[in-house]
């Protein structure tokens, strides 16, 4: 294992290796893994552990393997630059075109590492907030700028984490429905690495040396070093009791299927679940065929999938993107590579599991943004020019009375609305909305209040047309507008208005309603209205950036069931009638 982790351009950090401020700051940790040393970044005074891996690197006999748990290192692991991300090919062009991620560099298969943003190495148990980014389980990774935890842990005083997983057919393609001999445990790997994550952080967050008698090698040789236990901190300054699951889009799809296994629950305290594709879920009929199409496109078999584990890198990813882009299933399309109902860690999707088993003693917050779909149809030719006929053609893909559920949403949203627009309304349902909806109902109808919200920032970038859509709210809710503004994204908007203050105010009225909640369940702080927790009467749901015009922020308010018609259509019609091959939405009277 390499103590030293290269480091690509677009990651390069100017660290100094001394305190900032008045108060001590340490850099030096020993964890239940080993020694690891890292950082205070010279501007924000946090101190970083950056690229600490937490599992055995899934090459050689571990490719296509569930993660396993990373072997104790001797020598001081060098912590100061983030490590290898996962192997991902390039964003598509309309994706690139909103995002501007660019290529991601200083790939590798061997990349299970973490971060952690601490305001100090102490033994303080501070909360703690894992972050698990998203991407369609086909890129991104913990260490991308937009990620960075600086900003959330300088304003919030708690501890930040961002991990990296495998992605696209390393992490999600499952061998086992095709090949159970000689792949039985080859199924959502990805979630295998995040579980093996969450474990590493919840033994060493707030580790002290003496708590593991299972550990005296490393001690004897730490006894050898040239430090002493004198000089160094034996904690990240974290509480392993309140760790808090934080995703966005694939991440938070993870994160309910990270609550769905009994196992997991005890490592979570509270979840925050931002943009949570409800439908991203497979059936193994579904798996099965993504992998059958990903076996032949390498010209493999069933009987002939071992070679797998010989193929180089490249072949495997222009593979993905293969199978990925042969789908041309409206809604289907978009997840090629996705979380598998298995019977063994995931006995069912994780909507039906949770609303079967749900959640006590863990606290929830959950919401979209108000146009989600709108990033994916953004650059369809004549999109915004197709007529209601064309209109009815998606949802004649998407329903099995299309022309009937088309006039629901007609009749719901403001005449005049054209077709393309009631077209994105109902892909943000089909994807978000209506998933998010069925989950709140039934957390408050055996007293489990979540806390729901709707995003309402619009960009106005191509001429105010991408609306308040998937992934906008993650420049805000780590206050890391400047960081997407920097690499060009078009998700903060374009030109003088809003102005950067209104962003930055914005952006540090999420970081505080995320980092309160992450303390103590509870958003609410002086920078919101009071935000009452969702119940089946009042159906209370903070309105962040409501009205914007995508030339200001708007304004936060809370409103009593917004949408209401839409609401009652899915929960009594048209769930019934969705015919996309992912996992369906269950009815929930």
């Amino acid at each position: 294992m390499k103590s030293i982790l290269a480091i690509s351009c677009i990651f390069a950090l100017h660290a100094v290796f001394t305190d900032a401020g008045p108060r001590h700051l340490n850099t030096f940790v020993e964890t239940r893994s080993g020694p690891v040393q890292g950082f205070v970044n010279s501007t924000t005074g946090v101190v970083n552990f950056l690229g600490i891996p937490y599992a055995q690197p899934p090459i050689g006999a571990f490719r296509f393997q569930p993660a396993v748990y990373v072997q104790p290192w001797a020598d001081v692991l060098n912590a100061t630059a983030f490590g290898p991300v996962s192997v991902q090919a390039p964003l598509p062009p309309p994706k690139e075109a909103i995002l501007h991620q660019g290529i991601l560099e200083n790939q590798s298969e061997d990349s299970l590492n973490l971060n952690i943003w601490t305001p100090n190495a102490d033994n303080r148990k501070r909360a703690v907030m894992l972050y698990i980014h998203g991407g369609a389980a086909l890129t991104g990774a913990g260490s991308f700028p937009w990620h960075n935890g600086q900003n959330t842990v300088s304003e919030g005083d708690v501890v930040y984490v961002t991990i990296n997983y495998r992605l696209n057919a390393f992490g999600w393609i499952q061998l086992s429905t095709v090949d159970p001999t000689d792949f039985p445990d080859t199924t959502n790997l990805g979630i295998s690495d995040q579980m093996t994550a969450l474990k590493w952080v919840y033994n060493n967050i707030e580790c002290e040396y003496h708590c593991h008698p299972c550990f005296p090698p490393i001690y004897r040789i730490l006894a050898s070093t040239s430090y002493s236990r004198s000089t160094s901190t034996i904690a990240f300054g974290g509480d392993s009791k309140r760790i808090t699951l934080v995703g966005h889009s694939a991440g938070s799809l993870s994160i309910a299927t990270l609550l769905s296994i009994p196992k997991a629950r005890k490592y979570i305290r509270r979840a925050i679940i931002e943009s949570l594709p409800w439908t991203m879920q497979a059936p193994p009929s579904y798996a099965r065929n993504t992998a059958l199409a990903f076996l032949s496109a390498l010209n493999l078999t069933a009987e002939t999938a071992k070679a797998i584990y010989t193929l180089d890198v490249p072949t495997i990813l222009s593979t993905t993107v293969k199978v990925a882009t042969s789908n041309t299933n409206f809604i289907d399309s978009l997840i090629p590579y996705t979380i598998v109902v298995d019977g063994k860690e995931i006995a069912e999707a994780p909507l039906q599991y949770l609303i079967k088993n749900p959640p006590r003693g863990i606290d929830i917050l959950h919401g979209i943004n108000y146009n989600e779909f709108d990033f994916w149809t953004q650059f369809i030719s004549g999109w915004f020019t197709q007529t209601e006929e064309q209109a009815i053609g998606y949802f004649n893909q998407t329903f099995s009375h299309g022309s009937a559920a088309y006039e629901i949403f007609k009749n719901a949203l403001p005449p005049g609305t054209p077709p393309y627009a009631i077209v994105d309304r109902m892909g943000t349902d089909v994807l978000f909305r209506a998933g998010t909806w069925q989950f709140v109902e039934q957390l408050a109808s055996v007293g489990i209040h979540a806390y729901t919200y709707q995003f309402g920032y619009r960009s106005n970038a191509f001429n105010n047309t991408l609306g308040a859509c998937h992934e906008i709210i993650s420049p805000f809710t780590r206050d890391n507008v400047v960081a997407y503004e920097q690499l060009g994204s078009a998700l903060p908007g374009n030109g003088p208005l809003p102005t950067q203050y209104e962003k930055e105010r914005l952006a540090k009225t999420l970081v505080a309603t995320w980092t309160s909640f992450a303390k103590n369940g509870n958003p609410n702080n002086q920078l919101i209205p009071h935000w009452p927790a969702y119940d089946r009467v009042r159906r209370n749901v903070m309105m962040f950036a409501h009205d914007s015009t995508g030339y200001d922020i708007g304004t936060n308010v809370v409103q009593r069931d917004p949408d209401h018609v839409l609401r009652e259509a899915w929960r009594t019609t048209l769930h019934e009638w969705l015919l996309t091959g992912l996992e369906k939405l269950v009815n929930y009277h």
